[in-house]
């Protein structure tokens, strides 16, 4: 009789054995080792340094120390000493660090992933069959890089085979992208999902790109039709052909046309209309060093930018214009610039023309240089500034093109301690304006302080009289704040 199993070598209990329990014990902790084997790791190469009871380790290569020379072997820790089992092909264990279960064959431990699983067919959350042998069914279908790149292969056995992409709706083939029956990679469509129909061949040899069908590009249209073609004559040319004939050679030093474009010419002078020619650089002063000249008054004068030498300008200077927006019924419009050296004197005009032919007054724009300076008006047209403002003795004053002029001044007064009634007034003043009015303006003010304020008489156009009052008697002087409001023409 043997003295252990011939698989696991588990001791068994003889005849006539004295101590049959510490055999039967032996043989109960092979087993709790072995039953449900799972281990902690199976990455260390020397003892751990304070193993728990009953621990388990599958030993790493190359290990040393009281583990050398067991290599992939079972280490159990029971009772403060190490058990080692030597594992058989076929055994498993689970790897609580991997969280993965592995197998021994061939003298080493490799989980399924390891491995390495070759299955006849897989379906996922479907039902592959003997042609679909992967079958997958999802929202969404995602092969991912490991590191680097991703390549997805498909190959076929011989060139006469097909390998492509088929693109289905409801199971039925609209559209292949891949190698049809050839090695040339095509796209092709189909309507019914049997016939398929060639819309676009890349030649392998030399990456022609080939489209067999009519092709739309925005409108610009090119038929299946061998005679209407662009094509290479020679190296660095392209020809344009309709009806087997060349109408147009572009090389890389010219344009050669061989058929009418509408208008055959371009413009003969600065101010050809004739309709259909091509408009060359300086003609209508478009790019022009030397602008043409033209009458600002004349009714047939194009749209054009030039110098206005004669006709009604802003005043006799030369004006730099554009003439814009001719149109048959007499109505257009003129933007002008004044030709001058100095800054000061750079003026920006516009005037209309309407349905009568009748040219409006020329509109007269502010800049940041003219709109502050001396106003002026006549006949209710602005002919200087927009606005005016000044300081003198008198106090400062500001005046709007509009007619509106403010003044405004402080004026200390005596004593207001002269009695009148129940009330005390200072002496009159006179507040002579630092610029003067057309008519009486209005006049305000105040006295500094909270107890105080002014009697004003009717002002003239030229200045206004005025008292400080108070309740009480002021024996010092006081300071008026005034300020006048009216026109100045």
């Amino acid at each position: 009789m043997p003295d252990q199993t011939p698989i696991l070598s588990l001791p068994l209990i003889l005849p006539a054995q004295a101590q049959k329990h510490v055999t039967h014990n032996e043989a109960l902790r092979l087993l709790d080792v072995l039953v449900q084997l799972v281990v902690v790791d199976r990455t260390l190469t020397v003892l751990p340094a304070s193993p728990q009871d009953g621990a388990r380790h599958i030993i790493a290569t190359g290990a040393t120390g009281e583990w050398a020379n067991r290599d992939g072997q079972i280490a159990a820790f029971w009772d403060n000493a190490w058990l080692y089992l030597e594992p058989q092909d076929g055994w498993k264990a689970y790897i609580q660090s991997e969280a993965a279960g592995a197998t021994f064959s061939g003298g080493e431990w490799l989980t399924d992933h390891e491995r390495g699983t070759s299955f006849a067919t897989v379906g996922v959350n479907a039902t592959a069959d003997i042609v679909n042998r992967l079958s997958v069914s999802s929202d969404a279908t995602l092969l991912n890089h490991n590191g680097a790149g991703h390549q997805l292969k498909l190959n076929k056995a011989n060139s006469s085979d097909t390998v492509s992409l088929l693109y289905q709706s409801g199971f039925s083939g609209q559209a292949e992208i891949g190698l049809a029956g050839n090695d040339d990679l095509s796209i092709k469509v189909s309507s019914d999902g049997t016939a398929f129909q060639e819309a676009m061949r890349i030649d392998r040899t030399n990456s022609d790109v080939m489209f067999p069908g009519q092709v739309s590009l925005g409108g610009v249209r090119f038929h299946a039709d061998p005679t209407t073609q662009v094509s290479m004559p020679t190296a660095g040319q392209i020809t344009f052909s309709t009806a087997g004939t060349a109408r147009a050679t572009l090389s890389t030093t010219a344009l050669q046309v061989d058929v009418p474009i509408s208008g055959q010419s371009v413009t003969q002078s600065q101010t050809d209309q004739t309709a259909g020619r091509l408009l060359k650089v300086g003609d209508f002063g478009l790019g022009a060093i030397n602008s043409p000249d033209i009458n600002a008054d004349d009714p047939a004068i194009p749209s054009l930018l030039g110098r206005m030498t004669s006709g009604t300008r802003p005043d006799s200077a030369i004006w730099h214009a554009m003439h814009i927006s001719h149109a048959p019924a007499g109505q257009s419009a003129q933007i002008a610039v004044r030709d001058s050296s100095s800054a000061s004197t750079t003026r920006f005009a516009v005037r209309h023309r309407d349905g009568t032919g009748s040219w409006s007054s020329w509109n007269q724009l502010y800049g940041q240089k003219d709109a502050v300076g001396a106003v002026s008006q006549s006949g209710g047209q602005v002919t200087g500034a927009l606005i005016e403002k000044g300081t003198n003795a008198n106090g400062a004053y500001i005046r709007f093109a509009d007619g509106t002029q403010f003044c405004w001044q402080i004026i200390s007064v005596a004593n207001i301690n002269t009695p009148v009634g129940a009330l005390f007034q200072s002496p009159a003043a006179n507040w002579i304006f630092p610029a003067s009015f057309t008519t009486s303006p209005n006049v305000s003010g105040a006295v500094e302080g909270s107890q105080y304020w002014l009697g004003i008489s009717i002002p003239t156009a030229l200045s206004a009289e005025f008292r400080a009052l108070s309740p009480l008697s002021v024996g010092i002087a006081s300071n008026c704040r005034l300020i006048a409001v009216g026109r100045w023409f």
